[in-house]
């Protein structure tokens, strides 16, 4: 048993470092966040989808988000080392809710397994409008479990947790209070945690204005003799 083990745990070690949770430098500021983790718990299967919206505000490049998660296997195992979270960024509609046919920005990533924030550096970046809302949405791989912490009480009042319950009809986008209060007041979050980072445009310079040259004074005709 000492031997097999001693074989395992090298193998375990190298996977890990040859996919661990993604950690790259951030080139953003700090722009929105969210913190408070205390609604921490709650373990949904791949089929749900998860959002948290936002109001950018500050317009420039949003390279990094940062979401305080954890990825488990079935009865809590920790996954193997393949990518097993996809976050991404999509543009909202009037009532805040993800739209569009395609993601502005989409990562694949190992998260941690035990709840920690996860950097996740886009490895295409999209642009973001000050004032414009847009949600930040995680899904499990296939077979693995996803826990978002967030908090109860309303601490982001730009944004909100939304959830995509496939198994609740009709299907749609609806905040996790409303499901909650459809489920008996299973989870309480009202926002999930998150920060965001964002590269500011470059300030757009002001021409100098141009002198105008100043006419010279025509000269006074002499009178005749």
């Amino acid at each position: 048993m000492k031997r097999l083990a001693a074989l395992v745990l090298p193998v375990l070690l190298l996977a890990f470092l040859a996919c661990p949770p993604r950690v790259a430098a951030i080139a953003g500021t700090l722009d929105q966040h969210q913190e408070d983790t205390s609604e921490n718990g709650w373990v949904w299967d791949s089929l749900y989808i998860h959002a948290q919206t936002f109001q950018a505000g500050t317009t420039g490049t949003l390279d990094t988000v940062s979401v305080y998660l954890d990825i488990e296997g079935s009865g809590g195992t920790v996954p193997g080392p393949d990518p097993d979270l996809t976050l991404s960024i999509w543009a909202t509609d009037g009532s805040g809710i993800p739209t569009g046919s395609q993601a502005l920005a989409t990562q694949t990533l190992r998260a941690t397994s035990t709840g920690a924030w996860n950097d996740v550096t886009f490895s295409t970046p999209t642009g973001v409008v000050a004032g414009t809302v847009y949600a930040i949405e995680a899904q499990a791989a296939t077979s693995l479990y996803i826990n978002w912490a967030g908090d109860c009480t309303e601490n982001y009042l730009p944004g909100r947790a939304l959830i995509y319950d496939p198994h609740y009809s009709p299907t749609s986008w609806m905040t996790l209070v409303a499901w909650s209060a459809a489920h008996q007041g299973l989870a309480c979050s009202q926002d999930h945690a998150f920060r965001t980072f964002v590269v500011a445009a470059a300030a757009t310079p002001v021409p100098t204005p141009v002198p105008t040259a100043t006419p010279a004074p025509t000269a006074t005709p002499a009178p005749p003799a």
